[in-house]
């Protein structure tokens, strides 16, 4: 039975198909991301299990800010016009 979100977050500790349930990753996809070292984990003999807490910190190290298009835009028209004064061709770099 598929334990509710509500119920996995309630735990401590979780199976590595519990935490493939509160991640929504795959099984396979967190073996791989324990071979590498990317994600904490703690082995208790040949079973992998996961703190509730530390997979939402490694969650949030994850986070991806929205980019402000106008600022973008802003930056980029900066740079054209710096490049410009300095007499560079567009699309050329300095050697």
């Amino acid at each position: 039975m598929i334990e509710s979100t509500d119920a996995l977050s309630a735990r401590t500790w979780l199976s590595i198909d519990q935490a493939a349930d509160y991640t929504t990753f795959a099984v396979e996809t967190l073996r791989k991301l324990v071979y590498r070292g990317a994600i904490p984990f703690y082995r208790k003999g040949r079973r992998l299990v996961f703190k509730r807490e530390e997979i939402d910190g490694w969650m949030d190290t994850s986070k991806v800010e929205p980019v402000d298009a106008e600022r973008v835009k802003s930056e980029v028209d900066q740079l054209i016009s710096r490049e410009r004064k300095q007499g560079r061709p567009r699309g050329l770099e300095a050697t």
